[in-house]
């Protein structure tokens, strides 16, 4: 019996799973008046295991919440397969990324929280007036799921771990403005990046097209603008198809974060770049040139070889 019992307690105390990864919320729990905005960080623990692609979704109730905006500054995720997106009126925030080699966890000794997966910034609504006080809980969804580095994509077992906030009655004089804090002390611009001109056939009918890439660790990555020659800056995405084929002029690229500090990049097209049917064309010239040095050649030596025998 003694062993039976010493058993059961052995199996009580194993871990549920050796695949867990927790998803959850910082901080858990705070206090904020109507007006206020707030920093709700989304981080994740892998329990030991390496991961690489993390799909989260988000649930708030809209009655006193919305969010502002949503940061991917100093993201561990560096592949986004799907950007970050709210909705106000159903209440959700979605995001779906990877990590490139995998994470395994914080490093032993790093002092920094390198666990971070996305900042999403609350504003709490001034619409209704609140009395007496309400809590409010902002939670994972089922749905939500994180998969395995280990070459077959094996999802993770979730333990996650919401944020409750209590919302106070009244508005205070001085507005507690977190993510605006975060803002004003960012002065430096994303990271320098390259420009890349592509030509695929299964993309954009086989035109060029631009691809670039950037990060920002304070804030984030807000938009991207392109320049052609002496055209507009125009808001893009990577990739950007080309309006100019001819690949003629200097193009511009201007990636901007949430602060509004820009990093530009240019890219002058080199002859490689040039397109197909340019290359035809040159190809064209080049043997008519050829062919006309040779006839003139061969016309010098019969003239040649006429005065000889007149000699």
């Amino acid at each position: 019996m003694k062993r039976y019992l010493l058993i059961i307690s052995f199996l009580l105390f194993l871990p549920i799973s050796s695949h867990a990864a927790t998803l959850y919320l910082e901080p858990e729990s705070a206090d904020y008046y109507q007006g206020e905005s707030f920093i709700l960080t989304a981080r994740v623990l892998t329990k030991g295991e390496c991961i690489n692609t993390i799909e989260a979704h988000l649930k708030f109730p809209t009655d006193f919440l919305e969010i502002k905006d949503i940061s991917q500054g100093n993201s561990i995720i560096s592949l986004w397969l799907q950007e970050p997106r709210f909705s106000n009126k159903d209440g959700t925030a979605d995001f779906l990324g990877g990590i490139p080699g995998g994470y395994c966890g914080q490093i032993p000794g790093d002092p920094g929280e390198s666990n971070l997966l996305a900042k999403i910034i609350f504003g709490v609504k001034t619409e209704a007036l609140v009395y007496p006080p309400v809590s409010l809980g902002i939670e994972f969804s089922k749905v939500s799921q994180v998969l395995l580095n280990d070459g077959l994509g094996t999802p993770a077992e979730i333990i996650s771990r919401g944020a409750r906030i209590m919302v106070l009655s009244g508005q205070p004089a001085m507005p507690r403005q977190e993510w605006l804090q975060e803002l004003e002390k960012d002065k430096i611009p994303p990271e320098p990046f390259e420009i890349k001109i592509n030509q695929e056939p299964s993309t954009f009918e086989g035109k060029y097209f631009l691809t670039f890439n950037t990060s920002d660790k304070q804030t984030g990555v807000d938009h991207y603008e392109v320049k052609e020659g002496k055209g507009e800056w125009l808001k893009a995405a990577s990739p950007y198809l080309l309006k100019n084929q001819n690949l003629k002029n200097k193009i511009l690229v201007r990636a901007f974060d949430k602060a509004g500090n820009e990093r530009i990049t240019e890219i002058i097209p080199s002859e490689k770049s040039k397109p197909f049917y340019q290359w035809i064309i040159i190809a064209i010239l080049a043997m008519i040139i050829i062919i006309w040095l040779r006839k003139k050649l061969k016309a010098r030596k019969k003239n040649e070889n006429e005065i000889i025998s007149d000699i």
